[in-house]
């Protein structure tokens, strides 16, 4: 049976170290996002393209949240983020790529399967 975890993030908050704050206390150490709703702002958004650039708006301007896939892996040493977003901004065209870091813009809520590493198997 999958267990999911959600994530509550308040307005300014930093997205990241919400979702590492709840996998620190829980001690989970693998998320997979199931669910996202919310904007956020003030982020960086590796994209991979013809050329790979990072992605920055740190105005303030908020993003609409339209997907999220990916996994987040807590290590010995702190997190491996390996996390694919897709956000829209007020008339701007969609950022995709791997999420470095954002701020929420507002109430953000984030579902994730709580993955149990002693229950997989390698056939």
């Amino acid at each position: 049976m999958q267990e999911l975890v959600e994530v509550k993030v308040n307005d300014n908050e930093n997205v990241m170290q919400a979702v590492q704050k709840v996998m620190t206390e829980k001690d989970i150490r693998l998320f997979v996002p199931v669910e996202a709703s919310g904007s956020i702002k003030n982020f960086a958004i590796s994209v991979i393209g013809k050329t790979c650039s990072l992605q920055r708006d740190m105005t303030g301007r908020s993003y609409e949240i339209g997907s999220m896939s990916g996994k987040i892996h807590a290590l010995t040493d702190g997190f491996l983020w390996d996390l694919s977003i897709i956000v829209r901004g007020n008339g701007t065209g969609p950022v995709h790529g791997t999420l470095k870091d954002a701020v929420a813009a507002g109430p953000v809520s984030l579902t994730f399967r709580k993955v149990n590493m002693a229950q997989i198997r390698i056939a």
